[in-house]
């Protein structure tokens, strides 16, 4: 393995994350051992050597354990004298509100920027919590250079909500297409969208961007809105089953992908590149 400036540290128990990364970079990474001692108390078992500038690979899930092992291994280097300590975190938790201000997400942001010097993520949508890393944090948007959306095959970008309008503006830039937002209401559990009456989609390959789906309940009413487009296309960051979406989608003859499938763990290897590229000291 090739001698770098820094140590790839990570948690045990998400050795598929961290060696992906650590794959790309051509190094060994550290792992950290979690153990729980009887009365629930958590002990870390640290490597015994790593250099003076870390770069920590680990999700802030949901789960208040995760932030908290995270805070504290970050305490436990910095006491051993590591001088540099980057968190790379392709996902964080209670960062994904359109317009409320979380607070936990404020939380969140506040004790990460206090404990690390940058903080590398994929795909944070909510500004407030973008702002509460003080400047720290560096917001990857999604890869875009897949197979299905090169720009020869797309010729609109839609965004299925006005919280995706800046996400979905950048990429269509980038891509130098037109693009358009699509209005949206929720009565209980059903999803409405609007499409504008100029919106012509027949004979026309649509690509619709979000950064998140769960149920994936408002792509899926978009899907059925453009059923007349010779082509629909749906790119979202973060996908919480990627398999159970793509068996929705594919009913509605819609192609599906994610960067970040949850379940599986499986990040777009372009993706991981760039998370490393902005990741590095």
């Amino acid at each position: 393995m090739a001698k770098s400036k820094f140590t790839i540290v990570g948690f045990s128990n998400e050795k598929t994350l961290v060696k992906s990364f650590a794959k790309e970079l051509n190094v060994t990474p550290l792992l950290v051992k979690e153990e729980h001692y009887g009365a629930g108390e958590i002990n870390l078992t640290l490597p015994q050597k790593t250099q003076s500038t870390i770069i920590l690979i680990t999700n802030i899930t949901e789960k208040s354990d995760a932030l908290f092992r995270t805070l504290l291994l970050g305490d436990y280097l910095r006491r051993r004298g590591v001088k540099k300590l980057i968190l790379l975190a392709p996902w964080i938790a209670y960062g994904r509100q359109d317009s409320d201000k979380h607070p936990a997400g404020l939380f969140i942001a506040d004790e990460l920027q206090r404990s690390f010097d940058n903080i590398i993520t994929l795909d944070a949508h909510s500004p407030e919590f973008i702002k509460g890393f003080k400047g720290k944090l560096t917001n990857v948007l999604p890869h875009i250079d897949n197979q299905f959306i090169k720009k020869d095959k797309i010729d609109l970008v839609l965004a299925p909500d006005k919280g995706a309008k800046k996400r979905v503006q950048k990429i269509a830039q980038k891509l130098k297409l037109p693009f358009l937002v699509l209005s949206k209401s929720r009565t209980h559990e059903k999803v409405s969208i609007q499409k504008p009456k100029h919106l012509l989609v027949q004979k026309k390959n649509i690509l619709i961007i979000d950064d998140i789906a769960d149920s994936g309940s408002t792509l899926l009413a978009v899907g059925k809105l453009l059923q007349s487009a010779a082509s629909i296309h749906v790119l979202v960051t973060h996908a919480m089953n990627s398999k159970k979406l793509q068996k929705k989608f594919k009913k509605l003859h819609v192609h599906f992908q994610s960067s970040f499938d949850h379940a599986s763990g499986n990040i777009d290897p372009q993706t991981i590149k760039e998370l490393i590229l902005l990741s590095l000291p």
